[in-house]
């Protein structure tokens, strides 16, 4: 019976364990703030030519993220970063 009620106990308790919610445009805006300024290859990999296609490649992300608010963070900021590769 103790069992039966430590079980149950747990499981109404789990409704309450979630996991920390951030802001993921947030998120994003300080990855692309901290790698725009120390990333070194960063000149390299946005030139004048590419610059406006990595604009709109922001743009494109930011718009996902207010739009997809069920799709995990860390899903876009990978995307973002992969860019640089």
């Amino acid at each position: 019976m103790k069992y039966f009620l430590l079980f149950t106990f747990l499981l109404l308790n789990t409704h309450f364990l979630t996991a920390q919610d951030c802001d993921c445009e947030q998120e994003f805006e300080f990855v692309v703030s901290y790698l725009e300024r120390n990333l070194p290859g960063f000149g390299d990999n946005v030139t004048s030519e590419n610059r406006h296609d990595y604009e709109a490649f922001k743009t494109t992300l930011r718009k996902q993220i207010r739009l997809n608010t069920s799709t995990p963070c860390m899903h876009y900021l990978n995307q973002y970063v992969e860019f640089f590769k």
